[in-house]
């Protein structure tokens, strides 16, 4: 089953076979654990697959640096051959060591 999504821009392909959803407000985490929800407003994406007559479970996209309110998914789009994807994360203040 699917997550519940709060999305904030989509963008269905022309074919109808793809379909992105940022989703900005969304608590997220580390990258590399899709179960770290520990930074609220980090965001994050998701890609569905039409698949016959529903669609596939998402790919689930993290911001590879993920910080508190960095808004990962504000905005989604999507290459007209559906094989580049950018993910906007707008208030990404940048690396911090």
């Amino acid at each position: 089953m699917s997550p519940a999504i709060e999305p904030h821009d989509l963008r269905l392909m022309p074919d109808g076979r793809t379909l992105v959803v940022g989703a900005d407000l969304e608590d997220s985490g580390r990258a590399d654990d899709p179960s770290d929800n520990g930074m609220p407003g980090a965001g994050a994406a998701y890609v569905f697959q039409r698949t016959g007559a529903g669609w596939s479970e998402p790919v689930y996209l993290k911001s590879p640096m993920p910080r508190r309110g960095s808004g990962y998914g504000f905005a989604v789009a999507v290459s007209e051959d559906a094989q580049a994807l950018a993910v906007a994360a707008p208030f990404e203040t940048g690396v911090s060591s």
